[in-house]
């Protein structure tokens, strides 16, 4: 039976950063959608892979695939919720702009019916 991996095994490393270091690799890690730890193992990895023929660098690329594909899929869910909102605000944008135009002809009635409904539809 294989031990597990987990944070609690893992080998543990401290290392002295140069000045600003911490904030740069911060600064990645979130534009990447990785943890900090994640960002320093898979930069590390490629930097091994580019230098060496060793057993770990021959894993590198596909570890370092498999987090680009994640963070690709997560970065395309979160542009498909921005078109979705950004949709939303428009079909609001234009029931403003009627309920504008209706206001300036002078068609308060209409303009009483639809704000209600406006209300709702933007709680939705």
């Amino acid at each position: 039976m294989s031990k597990s991996y987990t944070s609690r095994t893992a080998d543990k490393f401290v290392v002295r950063l140069p000045e600003g270091m911490r904030e740069r690799i911060a600064e990645v890690s979130k534009e990447s959608h990785r943890s900090m730890n994640s960002e320093i193992i898979a930069r590390l990895e490629r930097s091994l892979a580019e230098e060496t023929g060793d057993e770990v660098s021959a894993q590198a690329p596909g570890v370092s695939k498999e987090w680009d594909l994640r963070a690709l899929a997560q970065m395309t869910k979160r542009c498909e919720d921005v078109e979705k909102q950004r949709d939303d605000v428009e079909k609001q944008r234009d029931e403003l702009e009627k309920l504008l135009a209706a206001a300036l002809a002078g068609n308060a009635s209409d303009m009483a019916l639809k704000i209600p409904a406006l209300k709702l539809a933007g709680n939705a």
